[in-house]
């Protein structure tokens, strides 16, 4: 019971730390899947008095497609409205419409300049971002990295502090028999062995639990829709890899924390 209560205490806050990872991970994946859709759906239109070619544009932003708009459905409103008008007089006068599609979904500041810029491809007599639309969105999701790296952060800290606390409370309960291991000129890595073994131990087991947790959440019904709606796929490789970095990362954590606190408890 005790040496089940001895790893528990390591195990916990090696779990929050792991379990914040992977939460910023994939939220950061989420994000960039929105993303991507969201790059997909929006576009900036173009108003202009002359035809414009792609490369007309493409020198001035990163652009991944120039669409003209077929004036059809302006002149199908009017005809809706009874509006006389000479169809092909008025398509003489009409200006051009153009959708510009960008290989990325650009931030609020690089919009404003993406705008200032396309205002300078010739012909182009006035440019249209939605930015409200676009403003709120791209705060959404600034607003979320923020949160999700702060929760990290504050998670990471105090299961830091927790975690040199069970390695000291290990290093005592073990301090005799390192003690006359010290006496036969054992060195350091191998006087503290039963602290790095445990370590390892409680940081696989650490990682399988943040694994399966993950696992159970990502593949239940509910997320599943909700993750579904934002069109971002669940691939459980990622979670394979993402595990075998926490393992690194769990290992890097714990065997620091043994031989900061061996050193520590020697010198005193």
């Amino acid at each position: 019971m005790k040496s089940l209560k001895n790893h528990l205490s390591l195990i916990i806050p090696l779990f929050s730390i792991f379990f914040a990872i992977e939460f910023y991970v994939i939220l950061d994946r989420v994000i960039k899947s929105y993303e991507n859709n969201l790059r997909d759906d929006y576009t900036i239109l173009l108003v202009a008095n002359k035809d414009i070619k792609n490369e007309d544009v493409s020198s001035y932003v990163d652009l991944a497609n120039l669409e003209i708009i077929d004036p059809k459905f302006m002149i199908d409103r009017l005809q809706k409205d009874d509006i006389s008008i000479d169809i092909e007089e008025l398509r003489t006068f009409l200006p051009k419409f153009y959708k510009v599609k960008l290989e990325h979904f650009p931030s609020s500041k690089e919009l404003k300049s993406i705008k200032e810029r396309l205002k300078r491809v010739d012909g182009v007599e006035r440019v249209e971002t939605f930015s409200k639309s676009h403003t709120k969105i791209y705060t959404l999701l600034i607003v979320l990295k923020q949160i999700s790296k702060i929760f990290m952060g504050i998670i990471a800290i105090i299961s830091f502090l927790l975690i040199l606390k069970q390695i000291q409370v290990w290093y005592l309960e073990h301090k005799e028999r390192m003690y006359i291991m010290e006496l036969f000129g054992a060195p350091l890595w191998m006087r503290s062995g039963v602290l790095i073994r445990l370590a390892i131990i409680d940081t696989i087991l650490s990682v399988v639990s943040v694994y399966g947790v993950f696992y159970y959440l990502l593949n239940s019904n509910i997320l599943q829709n909700l993750i579904g709606e934002i069109y971002f796929s669940f691939d459980s490789s990622n979670l394979l890899n993402d595990s075998a970095i926490l393992v690194v990362v769990g290992l890097f954590i714990t065997l620091f924390s043994v031989i900061f606190v061996s050193i520590r408890q020697v010198k005193e």
